[in-house]
């Protein structure tokens, strides 16, 4: 009888075993690493706009606020045609602010986007808005409102960026203030009042 006798093959110790293809559990560690390495680039980008922004914000801001303080400061203290009146005088009501003539002609004026002073909204500026508010301010304090003349104006002008207030700029004006003024005395005499002010 002829016995046929198949080889015995020894099973290998199943530690010393490689496997050729991927575990589960190495691709679910794979797809977390790289899931973590995408929400951290994800936080950067975000983190990169908003910074950009803002520095966009802390630029046209300022100039925003300033270019409108400027023009208010170089109006006349009251009414000089007509019999004063604090806020708009007849004729005074246009889209424009061409028309306006004193400082608390401004009084409660906002715009989105900013405008010239003729009514043209300027170019780029779609999310900004500029507000103003003029009241007497506490000759004793002026960092107080009045309700009453006390000779002294309070100018407040706002910068918003998408409904967010990014440059808040004050300043103080009296009747006894020069209405010629003009180059560099302009200039120092904003500087100071809002230091003095501690704005």
């Amino acid at each position: 009888m002829n016995t046929r006798h198949l080889p015995c093959v020894n099973s290998p110790d199943p530690s010393s075993v490689r496997s050729a293809g991927v575990t589960l559990i190495e691709a679910v560690m794979s797809m977390l690493i790289v899931g973590l390495m995408l929400v951290a680039a994800l936080n950067t980008v975000g983190a990169s706009r908003v910074t950009q922004s803002r520095s966009t914000e802390q630029t046209l801001g300022p100039m925003l606020a300033d270019e409108l303080m400027s023009e208010i400061l170089n109006q006349a203290y009251e009414e000089p045609d007509d019999t004063p009146a604090f806020g708009r005088e007849s004729g005074e009501f246009s889209g424009s602010r061409s028309a306006w003539d004193d400082i608390d002609d401004y009084k409660g004026w906002s715009a989105g986007p900013p405008e010239a002073k003729d009514g043209t909204s300027l170019s780029g500026m779609q999310g900004w808005t500029r507000e103003v508010q003029v009241g007497w301010a506490s000759s004793v304090n002026p960092n107080l409102g009045s309700l009453t003349p006390t000779g002294i104006k309070r100018i407040e002008v706002v910068v918003k960026h998408n409904g967010r207030p990014v440059t808040k700029l004050s300043a103080l004006r009296t009747n006894g203030w020069p209405s010629n003024l003009a180059g560099d005395e302009d200039e120092g005499l904003l500087e100071l009042i809002p230091d003095l002010l501690g704005l």
